[in-house]
């Protein structure tokens, strides 16, 4: 069968809460990439208006988005390239943050200073370090009146052993 004819076999059902929204100077803007839509979202809670300048989703040419915001298209064109910069950085930290040496299964010192220093993406790269760990210790079991067996994790436990993660990767000093 083509590629077509495969095509027509199904479908792909879509929904509003697949995708994350953001308001670009007066227009809903969709992101389905959630990686994208945490780094649009980090930029702002900083109030960086910088991004207001980024709208290459709504398929608009510098020279609109100029007309739009009232301003010339040069300025649009050096404020979305500056945009698009730092998303790429936030996003190549991000990488880099996510990444563990497999190999030894340690984190990255980077990663652990960095979360000391109150990086928020830093620490929930430890709190996903170490989730595996945390619901392994806090994993219950119980019997029923039939003797079945069943395994749960204690969820106010797992949330007392990610806090006390959180409050002793802040306290975390080197030398």
């Amino acid at each position: 069968m083509s590629e077509s004819e495969l095509a027509q076999l199904f479908t792909t059902d879509e929904y509003k809460s697949d995708y994350f929204r953001f308001q670009v100077s007066g227009f809903d803007v969709l992101v389905k990439n959630e990686l994208l839509a945490e780094a649009l979202n980090a930029f702002a809670r900083k109030g960086n208006a910088t991004l207001s300048f980024c709208p290459t989703s709504l398929d608009m040419s510098d020279a609109e988005i100029a007309e739009l915001l009232n301003v010339v298209r040069t300025t649009v064109f050096r404020h979305r390239k500056s945009a698009l910069a730092k998303i790429k950085q936030y996003l190549e930290e991000k990488q880099m943050m996510n990444t563990v040496r497999k190999s030894e299964n340690l984190l990255p010192f980077p990663v652990i200073s960095a979360a000391a220093n109150g990086d928020t993406t830093a620490m929930c790269a430890i709190l996903k370090h170490y989730e595996g760990y945390i619901a392994k210790l806090c994993t219950r079991t119980l019997k029923d009146d039939a003797g079945n067996t069943y395994s749960y994790v204690d969820e106010e436990m797992r949330n007392r052993l990610q806090v006390r993660l959180i409050t002793r990767t802040l306290a975390f000093h080197v030398g």
